[in-house]
Parts: structure tokens; sequence; C-alpha cells
């Protein structure tokens, strides 16, 4: 009795390191995921940056283009695939960013039309 109590003991605590470890993997991949977006947000918006700064219509294309592949990752492919704790922040970072983006946008806009016209004294490339 005493060897059938010991296994069911060594049963129990092998199921529950098995659930640990899937749970720790699953926090792992919730966090790369949640990391590669917002990578993508800031790397998108520095992008974005350059180009308007450098007057580059090329570059900030390219920026607009990666921030809009960053949203519809994260509306769909984020939203489905990550949970808990990730998804809030994944989902919160990103309506802060676009939050911004537009009272900059919207606030700065006269600036940001004289400051493209501009943009044919600059070099486009």
């Amino acid at each position: 009795m005493l060897r059938s109590e010991s296994q069911a003991i060594k049963q129990v605590i092998f199921e529950r390191v098995q659930k640990a470890d899937y749970t720790a993997i699953k926090n792992l991949e919730h966090a790369k995921n949640f990391s590669i977006s917002a990578l993508w947000a800031v790397y998108s918006i520095t992008s974005i940056a350059i180009g308007i700064l450098r007057r580059n219509r090329i570059i900030r294309l390219a920026g607009l283009a990666l921030f809009m592949v960053t949203i519809v990752k994260v509306f769909i492919l984020d939203v489905f695939s990550i949970g808990g704790i990730y998804r809030v922040a994944s989902l919160t970072s990103l309506g802060v960013i676009l939050t911004i983006s537009g009272y900059l946008y919207q606030r700065y806009s006269e600036r940001i039309k004289e400051f493209m016209k501009k943009e044919g004294e600059g070099n486009k490339f």
C-alpha cells in the first residue's frame, strides 16, 4: 500500500510539473507575440519620423505600411492567439499609440502640410 501511495504522489507531482511547464511555455509564447508587435510599432513610428525629417517618401511609406501590418496583426492574430495580461497590454498599447498619433496629427496638421509641401525641395531618396 505504501508503494501505491508513493506512485500516486509521484504521478500527481509529475502532472503538476507538466502543467507548470506548459503554462510557462504558453506565457513565453504570449510574451514573444506581444514583444514582436511592440517592436514593430516602435520601428514603424521611428521610420515614419525619419522619413518626415529627411523628407524621404519611401521611408515614410514603408513605416506606414509596417504600422498597418502591426495594427492588423494586433487586431487579428494577437487578440485570438495571446491571452491574459499580454492581450490587454497589446490592445492598450495600440490604443494609446493610435490616440497619440491622431492627436498629434490633428494638432500639427497645418505644420505637417507645410512641411510636406517643401518635400520637393529636399531629397526624394
